[in-house]
């Protein structure tokens, strides 16, 4: 049969359990979905310090996608996720959120601030009670762009907000967009994504407040990953065998129209430059595709910079011409076009090696203001 099929992958693994111990065990089994598409489910078990607030994690069952065989952050689409959460027999609770996170503007400090997306259930999944008010409700999850609420960290209520708990109930822009505060998470709690720790949480319907242009209900957009809380007596075992099921049932090979077919150009060297006028999101999608050629790059002081690694996020907070570099706490972000920024993670400089942002910033201690592409 012509045209391609897109595979997916699951891979599945617990969050925690043990304090201090770290094991894995892995798993790749095969299913033929016709002649040119499979399904692939990888469990690990991985046992980390559970996050604060968070109970019974030994109960808490980890997904994400694979890409060739290793995980892949940020790759199940939301109609996917809708359909595991109503067919699953063996979590009591399966919730949604962009393990990456994404960049915000704290419109009224003109400061940046990391907030995760996450299904209405992703707290009660975890456990994890509010400190103050209330989490998001099944409601508040529904209908795009209706119900602009947001949920703080407790770090970040003190931080912003000197831990005064008249706040819920008030206004907090982000990205300009008033979000309401509804409540604030527990000590400890900043998200389960190690080394990511979140400042707001925003439900999945308000992901367009949060990064610009991202329509959560497209089927071109796969951005999720999930968390699953086995009910009580389901194995691991038990969970990656309907998981396999389940992802099956979601692919449906059909014939590629040949009238829809087009030629795709033979990329140039000159293809990976960044054009920072583009959205951080484009900006994003062809630094994916153009790995591991032509590479998406730039130049900083008249030398080749190549970007290995970034994310997506909101506007700044100021008015800059796209390619301004903003440096703060250790974070390279540049001015996008569309208001929208791009967090960079890691580079690598002509005729140095690959390193992270911060370490480009302590060595190379660029300003403020500077552009790159100059």
């Amino acid at each position: 049969m012509p045209g391609m099929f897109q595979d997916l992958r699951h891979g599945l693994r617990a969050l925690a359990s043990h304090p201090g111990l770290t094991t894995a065990a892995a798993l790749s089994l095969g299913l033929a979905i016709g002649a040119q598409t499979s399904v692939y489910c990888l469990i690990d078990a991985l046992f980390l310090r559970p996050p604060g607030g968070v109970t019974e994690a030994q109960r808490l069952v980890a997904i994400s996608a694979l890409n060739r065989g290793a995980p892949d952050e940020d790759m199940i689409r939301y109609s996917d996720y809708l359909y595991y959460r109503d067919h699953t027999t063996t979590f009591t609770e399966l919730a949604s959120h962009f393990n990456s996170g994404v960049a915000v503007a704290d419109t009224e400090r003109a400061a940046q601030v990391d907030a995760q997306v996450v299904s209405a259930n992703y707290f009660s999944a975890l456990g994890v009670s509010p400190q103050l008010g209330r989490f998001f409700l099944p409601d508040d999850d529904v209908v795009p762009g209706r119900n602009p609420v947001v949920v703080l960290s407790y770090s970040f209520w003190q931080r912003r907000f000197a831990a005064d708990p008249r706040c819920v109930g008030t206004v907090l822009k982000l990205n300009g967009s008033p979000f309401t505060i509804v409540g604030v998470g527990p000590s400890g709690f900043q998200g389960v994504k190690t080394g990511w720790p979140v400042d707001v949480f925003v439900p999945n319907m308000m992901a367009d407040g949060a990064a610009a242009g991202l329509d959560v209900l497209s089927r071109d957009s796969a951005r999720l990953d999930l968390i699953g809380r086995l009910k009580p007596g389901r194995t691991f075992e038990e969970a990656r065998a309907e998981m396999r099921g389940l992802a099956a049932e979601t692919i449906t090979a059909r014939p590629q129209e040949e009238s829809l077919a087009t030629l795709a150009p033979i990329l140039k060297k000159e293809d990976g430059a960044i054009d920072f006028r583009r959205t951080a999101g484009e900006i994003v999608n062809r630094l994916r595709g153009f790995q591991p050629w032509p590479g998406a790059f730039t130049t900083f002081h008249g030398k080749a910079l190549t970007v290995k690694a970034a994310r997506a996020g909101g506007a700044i907070g100021e008015a800059l011409p796209a390619g301004s570099l903003v440096c703060d706490a250790g974070r390279l972000v540049v001015q996008c076009g569309g208001d929208t920024s791009l967090e960079i993670l890691e580079l690598q400089l002509e005729g140095k090696k690959r390193m992270a942002a911060s370490d480009f910033i302590h060595g190379y201690r660029p300003k403020s203001g500077e552009r790159l592409g100059e």
